[in-house]
């Protein structure tokens, strides 16, 4: 029994620190998911935001592509000159209100 080594035998303290430490690291990860869970959320909502304004902006090219096919009438060039620059054909007379 010369080779034999005599094992500590653990205590009241030992299990007090190994339980104390268990209750440290449990903690943390609370805490960790509570961090998680704040920022998935603010993900979402970011993440919503963004879709609402990809949303907008798909409107917005479709409308701009109706603009396009729209400039390159004949009806628009003449409401353009005639709003913008007084232009008319010779041949047209053109009547004004009288300001009051």
């Amino acid at each position: 029994m010369a080779g034999k080594k005599k094992r500590k035998k653990t205590g009241k303290f030992g299990v007090f620190v190994g339980l104390v430490f268990a209750l440290f690291v449990l903690a943390g990860a609370k805490i960790n998911e509570f961090m998680l869970e704040e920022k998935l959320a603010k993900a979402m909502v970011r993440q919503k935001n963004a879709e609402i304004a990809l949303e907008a902006e798909q409107r917005r090219a479709e409308e701009l592509e109706e603009m396009k096919v729209d400039i390159k009438t004949r009806r628009f060039i003449e409401e353009t000159a005639r709003e913008k620059f007084g232009l008319t054909y010779e041949n047209e007379i053109v009547f004004e209100a009288e300001n009051e």
